[in-house]
C-alpha cells in the first residue's frame, strides 16, 4: 500500500513539473520564524498572524522579509520581501500572502518549500470562487521564485518572489490542502 502512494506521489510531482517533496515544506507556525531563503545564507523571517473576524470567519496572514547584516549608514535590518504577481498582464506587488477558507474548505492557501538548489519558492492555491463554497471547484496553483535584481540603479526591492508559472490542478477540490497534497505532494505548513 505504501508503495502505491509513493508511486502515486511520484506522479503528481511530475505532472506538476516540480520535484518537491513533502518534507521540502518550510514549517511556518504562527509567530516569527527565521530560515533561510536562498543557498547563499540569506535569512528569512517570516510573520504568521491571525485575523479574527467575528462576524464570519477569520484568515492568517503571511510577511516575509530578508534580514541583512546593517551598518550605520543603512539602517534598514529587516527588509519586506513581496511578491510579484500578475493582474491582468501587468506586474502586481503584494507584501503579504492570506491564507483564508470556510468552516470546510480552504480556499486559498500557501506553501514555501525548499527547491533543488536550496532556494525557497512560495506556492499559491486558489480555488474558483464560482461555486457554493463547500463544493469541488477548479483550484490553480501559481509558483513564485525568489529572485535579486542584477541591475543596482533598479526600482526592484533588494528581494522579492516574482510569479514564474500557473498551472491548474489536474482535478476540482473543496479545500486547496487536499490539493497541494494530491497533486503536488506537499503536506501542511503547521503540525496539527
Amino acid at each position: 500500500m505504501k508503495t502505491r502512494r509513493t508511486i502515486a506521489a511520484m506522479f503528481g510531482l511530475m505532472w506538476a513539473g516540480t520535484t518537491h517533496a513533502a518534507d521540502n515544506v518550510v514549517p511556518v507556525p504562527f509567530g516569527i520564524t527565521r530560515t533561510p531563503l536562498m543557498r547563499n545564507g540569506l535569512m528569512g523571517v517570516l510573520a504568521l498572524g491571525w485575523r479574527e473576524n467575528t462576524a464570519a470567519h477569520g484568515f492568517s496572514v503571511l510577511t516575509l522579509y530578508a534580514e541583512r547584516t546593517t551598518s550605520e549608514a543603512d539602517s534598514h535590518g529587516f527588509l519586506v520581501v513581496p511578491l510579484f504577481d500578475k493582474d491582468k498582464g501587468k506586474d502586481k506587488e503584494v507584501s503579504e500572502i492570506v491564507s483564508s477558507g470556510t468552516a470546510d474548505c480552504m480556499l486559498h492557501d500557501f506553501r514555501l518549500v525548499r527547491t533543488e538548489n536550496e532556494d525557497v519558492q512560495i506556492i499559491l492555491a486558489d480555488r474558483d470562487l464560482g461555486k457554493s463554497a463547500d463544493e469541488d471547484a477548479k483550484v490553480t496553483f501559481k509558483y513564485f521564485d525568489l529572485q535579486v535584481p542584477t541591475a543596482s540603479d533598479s526600482n526592484e526591492p533588494p528581494y522579492f518572489f516574482k510569479l514564474a508559472k500557473t498551472a491548474p490542478a489536474k482535478q476540482t477540490y473543496c479545500d486547496v490542502g487536499e490539493a497541494f497534497q494530491k497533486e503536488l505532494g506537499l503536506g501542511p505548513y503547521q503540525k496539527d
